[in-house]
């Protein structure tokens, strides 16, 4: 089942409306795409026709192989997307990142590429120590300042 589902970068100046997408993501263990993104890069792929995009203006677009491009917010840093331009590439894709959607809900990692690329960083150990929101804010934020989903941390 897909659907449309809307997101920002950090700062709020891109901005999207996605059509038709898909309930599964993917997740890239490339060196590039962990160096773009800090770790491993999960995206999902919106068919660029179905994806609507304001503040194109801050969208900084950079060809990093001799196939793909990625995308990021200049003014925040954000990692946008990950897409082939490869000419006969079809469908036409944008591999959105997925921390830009404002809801993820019910979406489920359902690939993964460079698999042999992939580091310990992303074995979740269950003893780890686990923070909420509120115990996250109580050790770092100030006391007086206010969280809201999508504001700047």
């Amino acid at each position: 089942m897909s659907q449309t589902r809307t997101g920002h970068c950090m700062c709020g100046r891109v901005r999207f409306v996605a059509r038709n997408v898909p309930q599964v993501f993917g997740a890239c263990h490339c060196d590039m795409c962990k160096r773009w993104s800090g770790n491993m890069f999960n995206g999902v792929s919106v068919v660029s026709g179905d994806l609507d995009l304001t503040g194109q203006d801050h969208i900084r677009r950079v060809q990093t192989s001799e196939w793909a491009e990625r995308a990021n917010c200049e003014s925040c840093g954000s990692p946008l997307w990950y897409r082939v331009t490869e000419p006969e590439f079809e469908p036409k894709t944008h591999n959105m990142a997925l921390g830009l959607f404002d809801d993820t809900s019910g979406m489920t990692l359902g690939h993964e590429f460079f698999v042999d690329r992939k580091t310990s960083a992303n074995d979740l150990p269950k003893d780890r120590k686990q923070f909420t929101e509120a115990e996250t804010l109580a050790l770092f934020a100030p006391e007086d300042a206010s969280h809201d989903q999508g504001d700047k941390q």
